[in-house]
């Protein structure tokens, strides 16, 4: 939650989450942004970390509020990305509830 790093195998399972559901582009090789999005995690107060693609330029993962979720600028929103954004979410909402044992805040 924020204010405090997560677990690196709780980073990780967000990261499988972003590749899975939304499907951004992993690269061969060394994947430099799993790398940084674990190392920012992990290590301290993070609150949102872009990845982009396929949610347009303002695609990120936030951890704000005892939640983690996606989003995206609202001009880049369209019906297909609304999907990916709602589905991507109940994900984490599920791994979020997993890892605290508690739901996730709602406002």
């Amino acid at each position: 939650m924020r204010g405090q790093p997560i677990p690196e195998d709780v980073a990780n399972k967000i990261y499988d989450i972003l590749v899975e559901v939304t499907g951004i582009h992993v690269p061969k090789g060394m994947d430099t942004s799993r790398m940084s999005f674990v190392r920012y995690a992990t290590e301290g107060d993070w609150t949102e970390f872009r990845f982009s693609y396929p949610l347009g330029f303002g695609g990120k993962v936030w951890c704000n509020a005892g939640r983690w979720y996606v989003g995206c600028y609202r001009e880049d929103d369209n019906p297909e990305r609304s999907a990916i954004i709602e589905r991507t979410n109940a994900a984490l909402d599920k791994l979020f509830e997993e890892t605290y044992g508690v739901p996730p805040r709602r406002y």
